[in-house]
């Protein structure tokens, strides 16, 4: 990786940190009840092969999944998994997704804090 390339994401993860610190108090303003209802179920699902991408990237073997999607006819449309979502080359992106998600928990967590001691006072 180049220092330039370096520099640019440090300097993108202090943009982010310091745009959700300064605005941290204002993220969640009631405590009440969700709207949706007690039934409702949140589902995700995914797999490396979509993901990954990187096909035959930096000596990467293949696997049954880059095997069977380049033989024609397998896949109607013709799609491969060879780029996909390629977390493989953007991993820069995912570090400051999961930098967010966690100081996103950290300021939830010193909200409960704060609750926690206007309670027992």
């Amino acid at each position: 990786m180049e220092v330039s390339q370096l520099k640019k994401a440090i300097f993108i993860i202090q943009i982010v940190l310091a745009s959700l610190f300064t605005s941290s108090n204002s993220i969640m303003t009631s405590d009440g009840p969700s709207s949706l209802p007690g039934n409702f179920l949140f589902d995700t699902a995914s797999s490396s092969y979509q993901f990954e991408g990187a096909y035959k990237s930096d000596g990467k073997g293949l696997n049954n999944w880059d095997v069977f999607a380049h033989e024609p006819g397998n896949i109607i449309d013709g799609s491969t998994g060879d780029i996909a979502v390629d977390h493989y080359h953007r991993y820069l992106v995912i570090i400051v997704y999961a930098l967010f998600q966690i100081s996103m928990l950290c300021t939830s967590v010193r909200r409960r804090k704060k609750s926690h001691k206007s309670y027992f006072n």
